[in-house]
């Protein structure tokens, strides 16, 4: 068996292949969906690997910037940070600003409609 060309990173490619897999075989039992919108499927696997391919640079420049602890407390922190966020926003739905306006006129029209 030839040694692999990068040896610490044997694991993450392998499980990045198994979750490959498994997320595969999850989209062919759902196959109605992949033949009524083949292109959805295409953009969202797209994204997915975007989002992943840019969390994945960030964490090495982070590891070499700040050594492989300091990257870890930095994506602890920013988990914090978008728990936080998710959080607030799912208690308070106004708390966002796309969301800010709607939920204002919304809450405005129910009152004039009690009120009235």
């Amino acid at each position: 068996m030839p040694m692999p060309l990068f040896p610490r990173l044997q694991p993450v490619v392998s499980f990045l292949l198994q979750v490959g897999k498994q997320c595969l075989s999850r989209i062919c039992i759902c196959r109605c969906c992949a033949a009524i919108n083949p292109l959805f499927i295409i953009i969202v696997l797209s994204l997915v690997l975007l989002t992943a391919s840019i969390v994945l640079v960030f964490n090495i420049c982070m590891a070499r910037l700040f050594t492989v602890p300091g990257a870890f407390l930095v994506n602890i922190g920013l988990l914090w940070l978008l728990l936080k966020l998710i959080v607030r926003v799912l208690v308070f739905p106004g708390s966002l600003g796309l969301w800010q306006r709607n939920t204002e006129a919304t809450y405005r029209v129910e009152m004039s409609k009690q009120f009235a």
